[in-house]
């Protein structure tokens, strides 16, 4: 067994948002129906205090497998937020989103590292 940090175990007792200097994003449910108009987003640790012209985090539905630089539905994430509702409408196709495997990305530091992953999420589309 390789040796784990104190901080790292630490952060596997108390929980990863504990331990993230940014936010930490989760969702409700890890499905979606095609017929969803959002998607909601929780956020640990929300952003307080960045560079919002420099560091912005950002969160996206984008199909899985895709390049890191493709998203579709977005969001900025703004100070304080602790749930973001992202509107599914890029994605539709005839008016529904299309069944297969999503993820929800977050990304950081807009727009200086324009499509930065620092977490992603699966998600089913049924």
């Amino acid at each position: 067994m390789k040796y784990v940090s104190g901080v790292v175990a630490l952060c596997m007792v108390i929980g990863l948002a504990a331990c993230a200097k940014g936010p930490v994003i989760s969702l409700e449910k890890n499905e979606l129906a095609t017929s969803a108009t959002s998607l909601k987003v929780l956020v640990a640790n929300p952003v307080k205090g960045t560079d919002q012209s420099q560091k912005r985090y950002w969160v996206c539905l984008a199909k899985a497998g895709t390049p890191d630089s493709e998203w579709g539905d977005w969001s900025f994430v703004y100070d304080n937020m602790t749930a973001i509702d992202v509107a599914i409408k890029k994605n539709l196709v005839d008016g529904k989103l299309p069944a297969g495997d999503y993820e929800v990305r977050l990304h950081s530091e807009y727009p200086t590292k324009p499509h930065n992953v620092v977490m992603r999420i699966k998600v089913a589309v049924k």
